[in-house]
């Protein structure tokens, strides 16, 4: 005797709840997003009735209208509309209530009249908010910063007194991330916190907010992160951010953005720029040496089509030509007047162009010790020796003319 399984599927129960199931979701969505118009005929009812028979009318509103004033309360911008809705819901207040109001709170928190209607019912309605929070003293702290006119302040406070990361704040709070509250909580902190904090976002992160300030919000931003970060800690994202939409001016006091940024800051900010430029143009031991002149540079130009990095000093600017060629110092003065308007990558010229001999000292890469010919070449110019159409001999420790050029009566040769 054989044995057989037999299976039954109620094929016509189950499509019947999988349609509940989907009206289900059409009825919640469309209270969630009501109509205006429903919502118009619900405030004009609203409207008409006194406050003294606002209990009556209360018990008369279907489910779904209650449920449709829940979502709209926290809008409401019309005081007696808004204190008549608060008052039906206290009437008719359900367990659901709680969670919807805290999330409309969040997306709404800066209408005040919402905000003093809801600290009414987070008093009256305590108990179900503590269940809801888990903690009497989270319940009590949210009751405080939603009656305050300063919340985002306070709980950056808060924030600070604790230690505790904004992801674990969210967390205990219930503050869904993509919330109005959360996005300005975390543009409020990241304006006024501390090293560590902005180490914890991580850089990526910190973009993401940034790139939402406005421009005396980015000035604040700039301020305390250039100062409060140390330079071995600065995040590549928000260097590159504020290097590319706040590019560093010639003269500082001439730019609004940077003229309301410390000089400290500025400098902190200056040096980044000029590390990565160097990094960018050099792959070979000029980066080195270029490096240990960082704290010397005044100014710093990259020409991506043509490689050329023009390096400005106190009383010289040093051009520098990609793979090859001899670096070529000019007075600044000089340089300015003959190729500052085209050291530039708005209208870039080539290398001959830049290559003026009887103008230049000249540095060539080449010789086992050129650094220590070019770090003797560039003290005598910072102490003002500069003299032109002369090239630094790299395989020893003289510089000697092309020409036989006299300085005082004596030949242009000198010992470094």
């Amino acid at each position: 005797m054989r044995w057989h399984t037999f299976c039954f599927t109620p094929t016509n129960l189950i499509l019947t709840r999988k349609e509940l199931v989907q009206k289900d979701v059409e009825i919640k969505n469309s209270i969630r997003n009501p109509q205006k118009e429903d919502i118009l005929k619900l405030l004009a009812k609203i409207e008409k009735i006194p406050f003294d028979e606002i209990r009556q009318f209360a018990f008369s509103l279907t489910l779904r209208e209650l449920y449709q004033l829940v979502y709209y309360f926290p809008t409401a911008d019309i005081e007696s509309h808004a204190r008549k809705i608060c008052e039906i819901i206290k009437l008719r207040f359900k367990d659901e209530f709680v969670e919807l109001l805290w999330t409309g709170f969040q997306k709404n928190y800066i209408n005040r009249k919402f905000c003093l209607l809801f600290s009414e019912i987070l008093a009256q309605k305590g108990e179900l908010f503590v269940s809801y929070f888990r903690n009497p003293t989270v319940y009590n702290l949210a009751k405080s910063w939603v009656a305050s006119e300063q919340i985002t302040s306070s709980i950056f406070k808060y924030l600070n007194r604790q230690g505790i990361s904004l992801d674990d704040f969210f967390t205990i709070f219930k503050i869904e991330d993509d919330t109005l509250l959360a996005k300005d909580i975390k543009k409020h902190v990241y304006l006024y916190c501390n090293e560590d904090f902005y180490l914890k976002t991580g850089g990526e992160n910190l973009r993401s907010i940034i790139e939402q300030y406005n421009n005396e919000e980015l000035i604040l931003f700039t301020e305390n992160y250039l100062s409060k970060v140390s330079f071995v800690n600065f995040q590549r994202d928000v260097m590159e951010f504020l290097a590319k939409h706040k590019k560093k001016p010639r003269e500082k006091e001439l730019d609004f953005f940077w003229s309301n940024i410390s000089d400290s800051s500025f400098k902190k900010f200056c040096k980044w720029i000029y590390i990565n430029t160097l990094k960018i143009a050099f792959n070979d031991d000029r980066r080195e040496f270029w490096l240990r002149y960082i704290d010397l540079f005044e100014d710093m130009t990259y020409v991506k089509k043509y490689s050329q990095l023009f390096m400005y000093f106190e009383n010289c600017v040093v051009v520098e030509f990609g793979a090859s060629g001899a670096v070529h110092v000019y007075q600044k003065e000089e340089f300015k007047k003959q190729f500052q308007r085209f050291a530039n990558n708005t209208d870039p010229k080539n290398d001959s162009f830049f290559k003026m001999p009887e103008k230049a000292m000249r540095i060539p890469h080449r010789g086992y010790n050129w650094q220590q010919a070019a770090d003797n070449a560039m003290s005598q110019i910072f102490k003002g020796n500069f003299i032109p159409n002369v090239t630094v001999k790299t395989s020893g420790q003289w510089i000697y003319t092309d020409t036989k050029l006299t300085v005082g009566g004596h030949y242009a040769r000198y010992y470094l």
